[in-house]
């Protein structure tokens, strides 16, 4: 299979040469790329074929796209939020979207461009659109190639592009002139109207809820708002947006890239919202026209709820009343868990037997941390050579304990004993002091050490793009960051330079980071995240730093 980053790893300077020399040259790995030149973007992206959106002209951003780009970016935006990319073993490719029976329009209008089906779930309000005959599914994966912004589904993406040999294109920086964002709407936001001031006074938020950090934070840096994790699940986070212009300018945007499912029902009374707050209608006397006009809005918005984000329970309160006034609080509900999956602390359980051992996985949390530690000082290593299952180590200073303790808490349940205090001598024959931890010999962690390690030294695995998410991102900043009073420097001395170029252009295509490489001693290199792109880097890190590592973002903890 091609690897994922094959026409990335290009952005140190060593290689500049060779980039325009590959593209003179019409490189088959690089389709229709740009003959003009992207100033002020990395060599790494000005090779990819990204479709041209803005034209600069004098400083002004002039805007030429025509409706099939827009319904393309839509599409691909549905397909981020609500689809998936299939291929069997057998070799079968499909593409499924699954959404809301009341959505049935949107999918109706893939349908109509692509062919396919739509048939209803069963037991669920749901509809499914499925498209497995190759024509059509060759002109979607067209259509879509480089509009795709789900790392996961890039993932999915590839493995379609590489059956029907397709380069794969990555997608350009989202902008507000891109229909990705209507898209993604359609698939994962809302518009409710909650109340404020002593739960009187009505006011709109829009949400847009996904379990990628990466694709959330994109509503947040073009429309504002803020993005917190969800309470009781931390793998889903939620974009809010409730101040009333930065609502009007959303609302602007959908005018230009229009939503398609029943969602946009809601926009159109968005004008007429804020006409009858002028006038304070929500306050007048039911038997008034401004009280009527009032109770016929609040109906009209009521109708616009979207199935598959209420809870049933909701429903029967929308039913009763006239007035929506909708909790963000959902009530917990009891699911399947695998067992191994979400384990308490394993310390001082003693052996376990291989069944149980060949049970123990980590969830998609912990996994990512294991990665960022992996990037740093985590290593991975077979306790004997008779040893048949490996175990994960991981080592700091004893001024970094808090941290340590951090990440012990977060593995114990695959550890058998406490972290243990160790000194070695330095050069100058004085001692050192420093903590270590590690977890069991278990099955689970083969997978991660044929990814990491090659003749029994670390490496970067291909598929860095996809495993660096923000979690990861942040343990290995936590681990092997520098401060410097502009910027920040990595660590990355032990790997060789076309692994660091690979972790470069993951920094800079899925972070849109501005990141350089340098020398420190012949045959190391570092990888330096410019002063820059530190405010987005601290956006992006915040909510999964240690207040012990904020120092390395150049920021202070107020124990306060």
């Amino acid at each position: 299979m091609n690897n994922l980053l094959d026409t990335l790893s290009v952005s140190c300077n060593l290689c500049t040469v060779e980039v325009k020399n590959l593209l003179n040259m019409n490189n088959s790995q690089v389709t229709k790329a740009y003959n003009n030149s992207l100033v002020g973007t990395s060599e790494a992206i000005r090779m990819l074929n990204l479709n041209k959106v803005f034209t600069l002209s004098r400083g002004r951003l002039i805007h030429s796209k025509n409706e099939d780009t827009k319904l393309e970016e839509w599409l691909a935006g549905i397909i981020d939020g609500d689809g998936s990319f299939l291929l069997s073993k057998k070799g079968y490719a499909s593409l499924e979207i699954t959404m809301d029976i009341r959505d049935e329009h949107a999918l109706q209008i893939v349908k109509n461009t692509y062919g396919g089906s739509i048939k209803l779930r069963s037991g669920a309000n749901a509809l499914r659109y499925r498209l497995h005959h190759k024509s059509g599914l060759l002109k979607l994966i067209n259509d879509v190639n480089g509009h795709i912004r789900n790392s996961n589904r890039l993932v999915q993406l590839n493995k379609l592009c590489h059956k029907y040999e397709i380069s794969l294109i990555y997608p350009q920086k989202l902008t507000f002139y891109s229909g990705w964002l209507s898209g993604f709407f359609d698939a994962c936001g809302k518009l409710d109207l909650n109340f404020t001031e002593n739960n009187t006074k009505p006011k709109l938020i829009l949400t847009v809820t996904h379990r990628l950090y990466d694709t959330v934070v994109m509503f947040k840096d073009i429309f504002g708002g803020y993005v917190v994790c969800e309470k009781g699940n931390s793998d889903r986070f939620v974009w809010y947006l409730d101040s009333d212009d930065k609502i009007l300018n959303f609302l602007e945007y959908v005018k230009r890239y229009p939503l398609r499912s029943s969602r946009r029902q809601r926009f159109f009374l968005i004008p007429g919202f804020y006409k009858l707050l002028n006038l304070r209608a929500y306050k007048a006397s039911e038997g008034t026209i401004l009280g009527k006009t009032w109770s016929r809005f609040n109906l009209k918005f009521s109708r616009g709820i979207h199935t598959m984000s209420i809870h049933s329970s909701q429903k029967e309160l929308i039913n009763k009343s006239s007035l929506l006034k909708l909790s963000n609080d959902f009530t917990q509900r009891n699911k399947l868990v695998v067992w191994g999956e979400n384990l308490g602390s394993g310390i001082s359980y003693g052996r376990l037997t291989k069944q149980v051992s060949e049970m123990y996985k980590f969830n998609n949390y912990q996994y990512s941390v294991v990665i960022g530690l992996l990037l740093s000082d985590g290593w991975i290593s077979y306790s004997t050579k008779f040893s048949k299952t490996p175990r994960l180590g991981f080592k700091q200073s004893l001024n970094k304990f808090n941290y340590l303790f951090l990440v012990f808490s977060i593995l114990s349940p695959f550890c058998n004993s406490l972290p243990s205090i160790v000194t070695s001598k330095n050069k100058n024959l004085s001692l050192s002091y420093a903590v270590n931890f590690f977890t069991r010999s278990l099955p689970c962690i083969i997978d991660l050490h044929l990814l990491f390690y090659k003749n029994n030294k670390k490496v970067i695995p291909q598929n860095i793009y996809n495993l660096l998410d923000p979690i990861a991102l942040a343990h290995w900043i936590m681990g092997d960051g520098q401060r410097r009073d502009y910027g920040l420097v990595l660590c990355t001395d032990s790997f060789s330079i076309a692994e660091v170029v690979r972790l470069e252009n993951v920094l800079i295509l899925r972070y849109d980071l501005i990141c350089t490489i340098r020398t420190n001693k012949i045959g190391q290199y570092r990888i330096y995240i410019s002063a820059k792109s530190m405010d987005k880097l601290i956006s992006i890190l915040l909510p999964y730093m240690d207040n012990s590592m904020l120092y390395k973002l150049n920021l202070v903890y107020n124990k306060k």
